[in-house]
């Protein structure tokens, strides 16, 4: 959920409820514009557009006649979570693996850390690409089966989305 102001890098000081405050609290300063956060919104915007993931489509997580869920929520080790996972206070990361978005063919992987650790994750099989990463919006790459677990940095988002399927940002 974006804010006007948001892609400026604009808090408001943490007033949700600036509505009416005709002061620096609610002001937008253009002129001190933060280009990362710009270009992440951006980013965010052309993939909402290009595969609106949750246009007129409610995800269930019942597999498809291929035996594959439309939504699969995953722990860092790869593996599917299951109800004790939720009650786990310590856990800060998890994916969400996006089987059929709405207008997108590329499989997507929505990857959260919400600790102030780095953490490893462990991908799906096939390889995947970064769309989005909230941490380093100039981040590109992709990783196979196989390799290393991905490195997801500290408090951030990341959207990948399987290679070949042409999604392009």
């Amino acid at each position: 959920m974006l804010a006007a102001g948001d892609e400026l890098g604009h808090s408001q000081g943490g007033n949700n409820n600036a509505y009416c405050q005709d002061n620096a609290t609610s002001w937008l300063d253009w002129s001190n514009a933060d280009d990362a956060m710009v270009e992440l919104t951006s980013r965010l915007i052309a993939l909402r557009r290009q595969a609106q993931v949750f246009a007129n489509h409610w995800h269930d997580g019942l597999p498809d006649r291929h035996g594959l869920p439309d939504l699969t929520w995953l722990r860092a080790d790869g593996e599917n979570m299951q109800r004790e996972d939720w009650s786990r206070s310590g856990e800060r990361v998890l994916g969400c693996l996006i089987g059929q978005p709405q207008h997108s063919a590329a499989p997507l992987l929505l990857l959260v850390n919400g600790d102030v650790r780095d953490s490893e994750f462990l991908l799906p099989g096939g390889t995947w690409e970064v769309v989005v990463h909230s941490a380093d919006p100039q981040q590109h790459g992709s990783w196979r089966e196989g390799e290393a677990p991905y490195a997801l940095a500290a408090r951030s988002v990341v959207v990948l989305a399987a290679a070949g399927h042409g999604l392009r940002l």
